[in-house]
């Protein structure tokens, strides 16, 4: 990122608006590094490496510009830790798990989760559940596992995605399935009293995650209050993210879910916000994911047979703690996501108001940050953005580049562009969408960087950025 030569606090309203330069001069560096930028975008997608480190050295492979390589691999040189894998605290009771299939645009959400983990020395067992892979595929993930740390797991699964019963297709049938697949293996944990945190593998971790309540710098919101928080979770005692999935499921069919006798059909509408208006991570004792785990598999074909949409899997979690009599604490700070959302981590973030958020001289914020950015949206602002479902599956390669890094000043832009129309910005949402969109892009460079470093030998990697998502 261009630095700002140790300026951290924002531009005068003068400074934005500086003559003719500072319009039209700006518009047309911007068009001649895009026109550059795609050119060399177009060449490095000459080869098509597969995932394995040992077919990630192509001698076809594109190297983009040389000197910017060279620049690359030399920063990189300068940080250890981008180099070799990071010491974490030891936590043998501690399993982070997340549910994948085997294609490469979940593959490079996993990689980019568990060097992110890495990188902020997470401790405990990082695990990915890939369910429905192909015998060559998991040769080839399981290849790669090999090669990293033991606390960082993988464990393969059927493909759960139809449902025998029903004859009903839906691809997160996996996530609940997977989870009682593993807790049901030798793989599963043997501490009586593990600590199970389910994440969603588009996660990148800002700072590490712990179980202890008390001892980490949370956020609640109305409902909860600070009376409400516990030491640490135990059984009987979960935790999870604030979710604006509201009391929505106590209007299903519930009886027909969970049964006539149910305990989840007496949730009141104000027990199912405050107790179970919750979404990853959720942080639970091993006894109660086990229970969890079994119900959430068995009521979710009946959740998507009423509510056939992306968030059935999250409502059937929710009948099926509210059967258990599971109330889970419900806490603000475990991650950010919606720019607009109220009760996540963003109020971390606007205490940055006299910081440019993508300065390369923000300050560090320590715990004074979400856990973590889900980036499941797509974040914008003037003509920069990101969005998942538009990054090249061969992210993390020898040839791939990296990303371009947007301006410093970009959130002083109260604006954002699509192909089809312009939207105005509030300086809040400018800032939120300037906040996640910039720690994705360094996120990624950074861990994109260290996955280069490691397993691309002879100098071969492609350190360019060039990238631009809009």
């Amino acid at each position: 990122m261009p630095s700002s030569g140790g300026r951290t606090r924002k531009k005068s309203k003068s400074s934005l608006h500086n003559g003719w330069w500072g319009m039209s001069g700006r518009c047309m560096v911007f068009c001649a590094i895009v026109g550059f930028s795609w050119g060399l975008f177009i060449i490095t997608r000459v080869a098509g490496p597969s995932l394995a480190p040992a077919l990630l050295n192509s001698s076809g492979g594109s190297n983009g510009a040389n000197t910017l390589a060279a620049m690359g691999s030399v920063a990189a040189a300068g940080d250890q830790s981008l180099r070799e894998w990071n010491e974490a605290p030891e936590d043998d009771r501690f399993y982070l798990v997340f549910s994948t299939d085997c294609t490469g645009y979940q593959n490079w959400q996993s990689l980019a989760l568990i060097f992110s983990a890495d990188d902020v020395h997470q401790p405990g067992n990082l695990v990915r559940i890939a369910s429905g892979c192909t015998e060559a595929e998991k040769k080839e993930v399981q290849e790669l596992y090999d090669q990293f740390p033991a606390r960082f797991q993988v464990h393969f699964t059927p493909d759960f995605k139809k449902d025998a019963k029903t004859g009903k297709s839906y691809d997160f049938y996996n996530k609940p399935h997977g989870l009682r697949h593993w807790l049901d293996s030798a793989a599963a944990p043997k501490q009586k009293d593990a600590i199970i945190a389910l994440l969603d593998p588009d996660f990148l971790f800002l700072r590490p995650l712990t179980y202890k309540v008390k001892k980490d710098t949370v956020l609640f919101s109305p409902t909860i209050t600070k009376a409400d928080l516990i030491d640490e979770v135990t059984e009987g005692h979960p935790v999870a993210q604030h979710y604006g999935i509201g009391s929505h499921w106590t209007k299903f069919k519930v009886p027909y879910i969970a049964g006539a006798d149910s305990p989840a059909t007496k949730v009141s509408i104000s027990d199912a916000y405050r107790g179970y208006s919750v979404g990853a991570p959720y942080i639970v004792h091993v006894n109660d994911m086990r229970k969890i785990a079994k119900k959430w598999s068995e009521f979710v074909p009946k959740v998507f047979e009423e509510y056939p949409n992306l968030l059935a899997e999250m409502y059937a979690y929710s009948i099926a703690a509210a059967h258990l009599q599971l109330p889970h604490l419900r806490l603000d700070h475990y991650m950010i996501s919606n720019i607009d959302a109220s009760g996540e981590g963003w109020p971390f973030v606007d205490k940055l108001a006299e910081t440019y958020v993508c300065s390369e001289d923000a300050p560090d914020m320590g715990d004074e940050q979400p856990v973590f950015l889900h980036y499941c949206q797509f974040y914008r602002v003037e003509h920069w953005g990101f969005h998942k479902r538009r990054v090249d599956e061969h992210l993390f390669s020898c040839e791939s580049p990296l990303f371009l890094m947007p301006p410093e000043d970009l959130e002083d832009t109260h604006w954002k562009e699509d192909r089809e129309k312009k939207t105005v910005l509030s300086k809040k949402q400018a800032q939120h969408a300037a906040f996640s969109l910039c720690n994705i892009i360094k996120k990624l460079n950074r861990v994109g960087t260290k996955f280069k470093n490691m397993f691309c030998p002879n100098g071969g990697a492609n350190y360019t950025q060039t990238v631009k998502i809009w």
